[in-house]
């Protein structure tokens, strides 16, 4: 029997079974790469003019859950994440689709270099982040092109 009490002191108990779900999978990441051309100097500079790039995330995924009445679905949300300084970092845009997601950022600020990556989350509210490294798949600096 559960017996829950509540900050007046009243008590509810109740001898009806409880289903539950242990969630300990770790989620598997995809691949972050932006789907905006790079237009820079070189097209692997990470130099675009555009303040709205596009992102895509491949293969993100969690392990299912097993069971009777318990729910399929595993990644709940996938947010692309900004920063400007590699340690702080933004919320910028919600990803859409059930892999590959895709996402358009949200307006960045001209002639700014910003880091990105993309926080997965799963329905136990576990999450992780992909990988924030130089290229222009991550890292990208926004500048008004001629």
């Amino acid at each position: 029997s559960v017996a829950t009490v509540d900050t007046a002191g009243n008590t509810l108990s109740t001898t009806a079974a409880t289903a539950f779900v242990v969630d300990n999978t770790a989620i598997t990441l995809g691949t972050l790469t932006m789907t905006t051309t790079d237009d820079g100097a070189s097209s692997a500079d990470g130099i675009i003019g555009s303040l709205t790039p596009a992102f895509s995330l491949a293969t993100a995924s969690d392990t299912a859950y097993t069971g009777s009445g318990v729910p399929t679905a595993s990644v709940v949300s996938v947010v692309l994440q900004v920063s400007t300084d590699g340690s702080t970092w933004t919320d910028n845009a919600t990803f859409t689709g059930s892999g590959p997601y895709t996402v358009t950022a949200a307006a960045l600020t001209t002639n700014t270099t910003y880091s990105v990556r993309a926080k997965v989350f799963d329905l136990a509210g576990k999450s992780v982040t992909t990988p924030t490294r130089p290229g222009p798949e991550s890292s990208l600096s926004q500048q008004n092109l001629p």
